[in-house]
């Protein structure tokens, strides 16, 4: 008989997401592509399971949540530090976990990052719509308290530990390469310097969709009004509330001048937690 594990969500804490590759190629039809927020450290779970770097993922943010485990198969858990627990004993990160029978995986609040991945060896029995397992379409899968879903185990991978991990689970400033976006010029050169040599910190209200930046003394002014125009993840928005810095789940067009772009790696960003900080600068 194939091997099997049985996850039942006991708890999701502070919120959890199946993510997978998202959902390319559908924004022209006003779908978000999605995908995991740090790829690197799903990737890097996946690497550990000697699966695709999109394979399915757990993604939780902020804290671990509590999971039934029934069955027999492989784990590893990477990204932020929840403390996690198995039937209250430490389990360590960054390696590969097997589990048979019955247990209780618990993570507490991060540590350090904000969001923590568990990826599991095998084929995720999920429902998928336009080819992901991620929300935000009618017929997705959504974790609740109670959700149960199954994986069918592939052959054991050897006991293997980290290699190579991310590092952008501990870092509290973050430094993001930029160009200048289609907008920038409609900027006074006053916000264009606060823009370029502030510390932003994570606001609270920061999510999936873009994380919200909080700066001291921002200049004075008017925001211009624009039409809507097409937007991608790493885009940076003026608002009237301040920068924002959009994420995997972003929408696909939007009104706000479009000051900057983020050229390479999202990932560190979206492990800051609300209060860290980041800053942009140019991509010589």
């Amino acid at each position: 008989m194939a091997q099997r594990l049985t996850i039942t969500c006991l708890g999701s804490g502070t919120g959890a997401l199946f993510v997978d590759r998202g959902r390319p190629g559908h924004r022209a039809r006003g779908i978000a592509g999605g995908g995991a927020a740090d790829r690197d450290s799903a990737a890097f779970a996946n690497r550990l399971l000697d699966q695709q770097p999109d394979h399915c993922c757990l993604e939780v943010t902020l804290a671990g949540g509590k999971w039934k485990w029934e069955g027999e198969g492989q784990i590893a858990l990477t990204g932020a530090e929840v403390d996690w627990r198995m039937d209250d004993r430490p389990v360590r990160r960054e390696s590969v976990l097997s589990i048979r029978g019955q247990g209780i995986l618990a993570g507490g609040f991060s540590r350090a990052g904000c969001r923590a991945y568990v990826g599991i060896r095998g084929n995720w029995e999920l429902p998928t719509v336009l080819g992901s397992v991620e929300r935000g379409l009618p017929g997705a899968a959504a974790i609740v308290s109670g959700y149960s879903w199954s994986v069918g185990s592939a052959s054991p991978v050897p006991p293997r530990q980290s290699e190579g991990q991310p590092e952008g689970t501990k870092a509290k400033l973050v430094h993001l390469r930029t160009v200048p976006g289609p907008e920038w010029e409609l900027l006074s050169r006053e916000r264009q310097h606060w823009l370029m040599h502030q510390s932003f910190k994570v606001g609270r209200d920061s999510n999936r969709q873009g994380i919200r930046l909080e700066g001291d003394d921002s200049p004075s002014g008017d925001v211009p009004t624009l039409l809507s125009g097409p937007v991608l993840p790493g885009t940076v928005q003026f608002t009237p509330s301040g920068p924002i810095l959009l994420g995997p789940d972003a929408q696909t067009i939007g009104g706000y001048p479009r000051v900057l772009l983020v050229v390479g790696n999202l990932s560190p960003a979206f492990q800051l937690r609300p209060g860290e900080a980041l800053r942009f600068r140019a991509d010589l």
